[in-house]
């Protein structure tokens, strides 16, 4: 009886061997423009493996004018609201970005030159939406990385505690 008692236990508190297979997501970010400097929206569909990263673009289309040369090492810094949508769950978090542009190569006196952008400094943060989790960090100059993966539900939470008191009541029991 002993033996089935602890099989019983064990089957409880084993990860599930079966996944639920990639998990489905999209996001999308705005166009911004100021003065002469711009750039056009991006919006794609994902399906990521649990634990898996993917790489987002956030702009397209990238406008900023001709300057001669020198030219300011800083230029102005645009926002782009960036919107994560969980496609099981349909729920939605929407956040700001900075994009700055900036003289990456200057040029030599007189010549024309112009400013590129690249993605503004952002703290890292996590995310939960529909029973996934979302962390997002800076990725190359002009992308942002979002790691994707599975939370565990509270039931199965409060079935892994009740299975290891259930071991230590076990324990005590036969010690």
């Amino acid at each position: 009886m002993t033996r089935f008692r602890l099989a019983v236990l064990a089957a409880l508190l084993a990860q599930p061997a079966a996944s639920a297979g990639p998990i489905a997501w999209s996001y999308s970010s705005a166009g911004a423009s100021l003065g002469g400097y711009g750039f056009d929206p991006v919006a794609l569909a994902f399906e990521t493996e649990d634990g898996g990263t993917q790489e987002i673009h956030l702009i397209d289309g990238v406008r900023s004018p001709l300057l001669v040369s020198p030219i300011p090492v800083n230029g102005p810094t645009l926002w782009t609201r960036v919107e994560l949508w969980d496609t099981a769950s349909g729920e939605a978090y929407s956040f700001r970005i900075p994009v700055e542009f900036y003289d990456n190569e200057p040029a030599p006196e007189g010549e024309w030159d112009t400013h590129v952008p690249r993605i503004g400094t952002i703290t890292p943060f996590d995310v939960l939406l529909g029973g996934h989790k979302y962390h997002v960090t800076r990725g190359s100059e002009l992308t942002l990385t979002v790691g994707v993966s599975e939370t565990p539900e509270p039931a199965t939470l409060l079935m892994g505690a009740v299975g290891l008191a259930g071991l230590g009541f076990v324990r005590r029991r036969l010690g």
